[in-house]
């Protein structure tokens, strides 16, 4: 298994660790050759560090891709997994959880306020990742890849159409919600933040808050006064918080930072907001569904195997245009309390089959079939 990093705190890095650990649980010798590693250690997982920085994106990027690709080479051993376009050797399996040339083709769609050296950062670290892409993910590099939602392998067969017999489409699993004392954490929560017991609260999560839709998200509070709104993640506050009282919605918006499980927010919340631009799979949302919230999410991959529109949340539009729309659904929400509760408990019913068990079984088919394929050519 070849990744940058893996463990217990992002979507990407929390599904290689369910894979791991329950390959481990199936009888499975495991090399992990990875900068970082949070897993907790077991005789039949071993782990190569590969050393090198973290950031930024570019040189984090290029290090690994050449370090990564010697320890590979030195110690490859059965069947070799990587995770995205990250090594120049030959993969015999590949995990893509994000497309960097599909979302190169809707990045218009954003807009980017950061610094001109970030900006070239940005553009020279996109460069190097499409090219990488356009270069391992072909037959002779890759032998099979993995899609987790449906919407990103209809993209990654748009991109690298010599693909599209060789892709799978496996989900990721969703942890079981901690609900044992939601109604205390939830209180504890409202009253840390100040917020009244007779106010509605909407929960947005995530990092990248331009790209995720945070501003779409504050401004859709403000025009309806009678919600809050709980930030989870880390990004710029500071500028968000300029935004919030140019709307005059600053005593509304409560910026909590980046935090090891969002489930204790999402059960103090009435329903998950997240405008995003662009997504792949949004493990988030599906956290959400498995707290029992209403979703308020944009129509993106991963998403749209879960949200059926007026069952168990509404479908929103990212940008200025989604704002209006979004504070309708809010308001609907807030004023049919016997709705919301309808469509939180649907949420939870819908989510209930994407299982970290069944996503690792799906996983051993996969490998069962590539060792077929290997042996026969």
């Amino acid at each position: 298994m070849v990744a940058h990093e893996i463990g217990d705190w992002g979507g990407m890095e929390r599904q290689l660790a369910e894979l791991v650990r329950g390959l481990i649980g199936n009888g499975y010798n495991v090399t992990l050759i990875a900068r970082r590693c949070g897993v907790t250690p077991d005789a039949r997982l071993r782990w190569i560090k590969v050393h090198g920085p973290t950031r930024p994106f570019l040189i984090a990027y290029l290090t690994f891709l050449v370090l990564g690709t010697l320890k590979v080479w030195r110690y490859r051993q059965g069947l070799v997994h990587t995770t995205g376009a990250i090594v120049l050797n030959r993969a015999d399996l590949s995990t893509i959880h994000f497309c960097h040339k599909g979302f190169r083709r809707n990045a218009s769609i954003l807009r980017n306020r950061s610094s001109l050296l970030h900006r070239i950062n940005s553009r020279l670290s996109a460069a190097l990742s499409v090219a990488a892409e356009t270069v391992i993910y072909q037959p002779r590099f890759t032998g099979h890849l993995v899609a987790v939602s449906r919407g990103l392998a209809a993209e990654v067969i748009g991109c690298f159409p010599n693909l599209r017999t060789t892709i799978s489409v496996i989900p990721l699993g969703v942890n079981e919600c901690p609900t044992t004392t939601a109604s205390g954490a939830s209180r504890r929560i409202r009253e840390g933040l100040r917020i009244p017991a007779a106010s509605c609260v909407a929960v947005f999560v995530g990092g990248d808050w331009e790209r995720k839709g945070l501003r779409t998200a504050i401004r859709s509070v403000s025009a309806v006064k009678q919600w809050h709104l709980i930030v989870v993640g880390s990004g710029d506050p500071r500028s968000f918080r300029t935004l919030a009282k140019s709307v005059k919605a600053e005593a509304l918006v409560h910026f909590v930072g980046w935090q090891p499980s969002p489930y204790q927010y999402l059960l103090a919340s009435d329903v998950f907001m997240l405008p995003t631009a662009y997504e792949t799979f949004s493990l988030v949302t599906y956290e959400a569904a498995a707290a029992g919230l209403p979703l308020l999410v944009s129509k993106v991959s991963g998403v749209e195997d879960l949200l059926m529109p007026g069952h168990n949340g509404w479908f929103i539009s990212p940008g200025e245009e989604g704002v209006r729309a979004t504070a309708e659904r809010l308001e609907v929400l807030a004023s049919n309390v016997p709705l919301r509760r309808a469509m939180g408990l649907n949420s939870r019913h819908a989510v209930a089959e994407f299982t970290w068990a069944r996503m690792i079984d799906a996983y051993r088919v996969v490998y069962q079939r590539v060792q077929a394929a290997e042996g026969s050519s």
